[in-house]
């Protein structure tokens, strides 16, 4: 497919963040870049990249996400028409999920309102790719869970290189209240060498934002009081490159 698409965009951070979180409810990942397979967007889609590489809870992956003015039933409509069959459909909340299969990959399209236009991912999955990197993902989490205090378990993790620096995007749950919480994650990012810097505290819904540096290094971590006393806390890390197997 080589229909073009206009220039894309780079994202914020925050939208980079958001699209982690979307991300990792989905099942999809991808291969190295010179064997993709190009996806066609629909006429008038704004490009933004996600990641060169992702690993999203063992599936390693490559994102491309799109913004319409046309509305999201209309977007679907056209990947039925484009994508060809066969075609699975699922839905997801507001959400609507195109998947097929393009030879050894595995493509995943998903469509939902954003305004009066919509918003969209487009990923691709090397099958053989992800069979091969599932024991080295369950290494990476071991290690980071061998590093959280008692009560602090990993729901996800989020890998990516993008122009030449790498992130991770961790969402944890812990058992303890928040301030015990707060304290926990500054410790945990001082061994590590960084510089605790602002923090922001947010009364209602209970909640602090904590900013870290390191030379060469930056981290943010976002905790949320919740029920029954557990804290939800998402970190996102970004700096040097190393590369994502």
């Amino acid at each position: 497919m080589s229909r073009m698409s206009k220039p894309r965009k780079r994202m914020t951070g925050m939208q980079h963040m958001s699209c982690m979180l979307l991300i990792s409810s989905a099942t999809c990942a991808a291969a190295p870049a010179a064997a993709w397979p190009q996806v066609a967007l629909p006429p008038g889609a704004q490009t933004f990249d996600v990641g060169q590489q992702l690993l999203v809870n063992g599936l390693p992956m490559q994102v491309k996400g799109f913004l319409s003015p046309e509305p999201a039933a209309r977007l679907v409509d056209w990947f039925r028409a484009s994508l060809g069959s066969p075609l699975v459909e699922n839905r997801r909340g507001p959400s609507t999920i195109l998947g097929r299969a393009e030879g050894t990959y595995y493509l995943t399209v998903q469509i939902e309102p954003a305004g009066s236009g919509a918003r969209g991912l487009v990923a691709l999955t090397d099958v053989p790719r992800m069979m091969a990197s599932h024991g080295e993902t369950r290494a990476e989490e071991a290690r980071w869970q061998a590093r959280l205090p008692a009560g602090m378990r990993i729901l996800s993790l989020v890998r990516a290189l993008d122009g030449g620096r790498t992130s991770e995007h961790l969402v944890l749950q812990s058992t303890g209240p928040l301030a015990s919480s707060r304290h926990a994650v500054t410790r945990l990012f001082q061994h590590d060498g960084y510089t605790p810097g602002r923090i922001v505290i947010s009364p209602a819904p209970p909640g602090a934002t904590l900013y870290f540096q390191a030379p060469g290094r930056e981290a943010m971590a976002v905790l949320t009081g919740g029920d029954a006393g557990l804290t939800g806390i998402v970190l996102s890390i970004a700096g040097r490159t190393r590369v994502l197997r």
